[in-house]
């Protein structure tokens, strides 16, 4: 029976991998047809614009925001990470995201079933260059108003209590970060990838969250737009 479950699970994967094969194909192409929403993306040429970093840690990707940039009232969660310069936030699926020990349960039903979701967010001073050595970086320049809206985005995903509070759920994965409980299900394709395409479709940028579920997917598209500095 082990050896049975064994190879099912090896189908599984098998299906998945190619599933993302055809999905970053479909990237590929799919990526030449969005365009840049008229207005928010590129930044007009001398008007002020705002830096963002999209990085890739492997599977998982996250948006890096300088904390003075977001516009006051926005993002509410920032001010856990007064003392620090940087905020990188990812969204993911709960269960996965927080587990002591990923297992083969825990992975398949953050695949094949709806679950719940928090937000990952990360303080930090110094380069993004500097904190993250050994992932992929991708600097993106947004308009003004483009920032204002994927900040407005992300402070949306944040669950609230009924006192209008986020909610916090416990100290992140690296570094000073926190989990905080977050609005949306998690399921394939709507992955963390998924929700960063959003974010940057959000500030106006030609990203199309229904072929980004793999970090590949995505970061193949930010380099359309942005320039790779790692």
């Amino acid at each position: 029976m082990a050896e049975n479950r064994g190879r099912s699970f090896n189908i599984v994967m098998m299906k998945w991998r190619a599933h993302l094969i055809f999905l970053a194909l479909l990237a590929v192409i799919g990526s030449g047809c969005v365009s840049p929403v008229k207005g928010l993306f590129p930044p007009v040429a001398g008007a002020p614009h705002k830096t963002i970093h999209i990085v890739s840690h492997g599977f998982h990707t996250g948006v890096i925001v300088s904390r003075a940039d977001i516009p006051t009232n926005t993002w509410p969660a920032q001010k856990d990470f007064g003392g620090y310069d940087f905020l990188e936030v990812g969204w993911g699926d709960d269960d996965f995201y927080r587990a002591e020990k990923v297992t083969t349960r825990i992975t398949l039903k953050a695949v094949f079933l709806p679950t719940s979701s928090v937000l990952h967010v990360v303080g930090f001073n110094g380069s993004p260059r500097e904190n993250f050595p050994e992932s992929k970086i991708i600097k993106v320049e947004l308009s003004e108003r483009g920032l204002a809206r994927m900040c407005g985005f992300i402070d949306a995903a944040y669950t609230r209590d009924s006192n209008g509070n986020v909610i916090p759920l416990g100290s992140g994965l690296y570094g000073v970060s926190e989990f905080y409980q977050a609005n949306g299900s998690y399921y394939f394709p709507r992955t963390c990838n998924y929700w960063i395409a959003a974010a940057l479709r959000s500030a106006g940028c030609p990203t199309a969250p229904a072929i980004s579920p793999s970090a590949t997917c995505l970061m193949w598209q930010v380099k359309q737009f942005g320039q790779q500095i790692r």
